[in-house]
């Protein structure tokens, strides 16, 4: 019998030496991968609704990402703004230029000090990496709202 040992009086003895080794090995192993596996991540908070009077409605940013890495800023509810201010950045062979995307949201930041809330709308051939740059680059501006939107062209 494997594992274990019928005595005589009809009681039966487990060998637990064998699945001993196995857990411990198991254990060990997913320590040492663990270790191996780095995930980076970062905190931020989901730009949702909140209780402010509809009537006047918090001054916003929206980010809309193309395939191609161009990237458009949107400035919206701007108190004693009359137009939306829109502003155009080139991508760098189908990636979002990070650094001049940083410039931009550096001086609007600056300029509209009261922005917390920005939704992010990537098409759907945007790489996952552009998108985080993108979130990275606000959050770094103390905008405390973030907020993934998909385009209504990329579902």
């Amino acid at each position: 019998m494997v594992g274990g040992q019928d005595n005589n009086d009809g009681t039966f003895e487990l060998n637990l030496i064998p699945f001993i080794d196995i857990l411990s090995t198991c254990i060990c192993f997913l320590l040492i991968s663990a270790v191996m596996i780095q995930v980076g991540g970062f905190s931020l908070n989901q730009a949702t609704g909140s209780n402010i009077d509809a009537s006047t409605p918090p001054p916003s940013v929206s980010v809309e990402i193309a395939a191609s890495g161009d990237v458009t800023l949107m400035i919206k509810d701007v108190p004693g703004q009359t137009t939306n201010g829109r502003d155009q950045i080139r991508g760098i062979g189908g990636r979002v230029d990070a650094n001049t995307l940083n410039a931009k949201v550096t001086a609007l930041k600056q300029r509209y000090n009261m922005l917390t809330t920005v939704f992010i709308m990537p098409s759907s051939a945007v790489k996952y990496d552009d998108v985080i740059k993108t979130m990275q680059v606000f959050r770094d501006q103390k905008i405390s709202q973030v907020g993934l939107v998909p385009l209504k062209n990329s579902i």
